[in-house]
């Protein structure tokens, strides 16, 4: 039989579930008042993961403590994935828009700009030298 179930450190360990679902519940109402009222996508984004960011400096830190430098892995890894998603979102509007780069920046489209992608990749890069010497 094949088990398909998370490796224990990928579970929530620090923070008790009743917590994740009230972060959750909080995060929706959010992110529906802010289409509600009229955000942009960035803002309506930012509105629903605002929540998360103090559940997971929770649970990061407790990860940390148990299982070491794992934890920075663990983290580096959901910054990576917030950063696909990011360009997967820009490739889909690219094809909702035929091509127009103009209407194609992304959900936080502001940060679209080579600075902010240099930066980013040297992080990337540090941290990924960081992890090997580990």
């Amino acid at each position: 039989m094949i088990n398909l179930a998370l490796p224990r450190p990928l579970h929530v360990e620090r923070v008790p579930i009743r917590v994740v679902l009230i972060t959750g519940a909080i995060s929706y109402f959010l992110a529906v008042g802010a289409v509600f009222e009229g955000f942009p996508l960035w803002g309506i984004v930012l509105a629903a993961l605002l929540p998360w960011i103090p559940m997971f400096g929770m649970e990061a830190i407790w990860k940390y403590e148990h299982y070491g430098f794992y934890a920075f892995f663990a983290a580096a890894m959901v910054l990576q994935l917030g950063h696909l998603a990011e360009h997967a979102t820009q490739v889909g509007q690219l094809l909702a828009t035929h091509g127009d780069l103009s209407r194609s920046r992304g959900v936080f489209g502001q940060l679209d700009f080579e600075d902010v992608h240099f930066v980013w990749d040297t992080g990337v890069w540090l941290s990924t030298c960081l992890l090997l010497y580990k």
